[in-house]
């Protein structure tokens, strides 16, 4: 039943084409259409095939060779550029470990010489204070004797002026003595 339907569709829809001058939908005409339609689409066909698809095939083919080396070479430059950064990080650390040695042994050395000035330096400071040392205990001997012989004459020279009479020497020494000792002794406590 469709089939007749069909058929009854088709031709009265080619009876019409014919009627309002479509020459596309009538029958007779169909089979130089369908020559020609083969003609063309073959001879579009071999162009497509031998002509325009092979250039298009190349040139996808170098454009994909070129994509590819282009990648390859992305790569390459990556890795080289990731050899270089750990060869930079290397040396960046090996500076740091040669800074780093480089700056204990001068602190090191640093160390050492302050040491050695600072030894030299009590040595002579020891040296000095013993030399002064010994210069204040000799300017006290000859302060604390030239004291005794003031004191020693002084005394004598007031013994004598106040009562007239000489005492011996030796006495007023010992008593001179006996007082720096005393003096002395209250100095230290």
């Amino acid at each position: 039943m469709r089939t007749i339907i069909f058929i009854y569709l088709y031709t009265s829809a080619a009876e019409a084409a014919e009627k309002a001058g479509m020459p596309q939908l009538d029958p007779s005409v169909w089979a130089p259409q369908i020559f020609w339609l083969i003609i063309t689409f073959g001879f579009l066909y071999l162009v497509i095939w031998k002509v325009i698809l092979p250039r298009l095939s190349d040139s996808i083919e170098q454009r994909n060779d070129h994509i590819s080396d282009n990648l390859d070479e992305a790569k390459k430059v990556a890795n080289e550029a990731e050899i270089l950064n750990k060869s930079y990080e290397e040396i960046i650390l090996k500076a740091k470990n040669e800074a780093s040695k480089i700056i204990l042994n001068n602190k090191k050395d640093i160390n050492q010489k302050l040491f050695n000035i600072k030894k030299e330096t009590e040595k002579i400071f020891d040296k000095k204070l013993k030399e002064v040392e010994k210069d204040i205990n000799l300017m006290k001997k000859e302060s604390i004797t030239d004291v005794k012989k003031i004191a020693l004459d002084l005394s004598d020279n007031i013994i004598f002026e106040m009562t007239g009479n000489k005492i011996d020497k030796k006495n007023i020494e010992d008593t001179i003595k006996e007082i720096i000792k005393n003096e002395q002794s209250r100095e230290l406590n």
